[in-house]
């Protein structure tokens, strides 16, 4: 049987989880979540700050940027209040995402800096992102 973890919904975390195993987070985190693993966010669930995953499973509420490596799953009643990047992403009917929704963009960046030093490429201004 595979190792996971369950925050409960009558818990918070101030600080960061930092995992190798796929968890289910009810509860609320003041912080971000890594895991190399698979995490669900739970109907009630509130995570303040960035998340890290592998594949990710959103019910509830993130305020922060999200980064999943593989599948992302934003469901009817999730609301992400941030950037959510992913190889595979489905998003349900009634999801809420405040922010930009980029698929594979590791890639991206290197093409930039590559059309930036051909001197007939059209000239693209880096934004510097501020906290939210």
């Amino acid at each position: 049987m595979a190792k996971s973890f369950v925050l409960p919904g009558e818990v918070t975390v101030n600080g960061s989880i930092e995992t190798a195993i796929s968890g289910r987070i009810e509860g609320r985190v003041n912080g971000d979540v890594r895991s190399a693993g698979r995490i669900v966010i739970g109907k009630e669930a509130v995570v303040r700050g960035h998340v890290y995953a592998a594949d990710l499973e959103v019910w509830g509420r993130v305020q922060g940027d999200v980064y999943v490596s593989n599948k992302a799953l934003i469901c009817d009643k999730a609301h992400i209040r941030g950037d959510v990047t992913a190889m595979i992403m489905e998003i349900r009917e009634g999801a809420v995402i405040e922010g930009a929704i980029r698929k594979d963009v590791l890639h991206a960046p290197e093409e930039t800096i590559q059309q930036d030093a051909d001197p007939a490429a059209p000239r693209r201004r880096r934004l510097k992102r501020t906290a939210r």
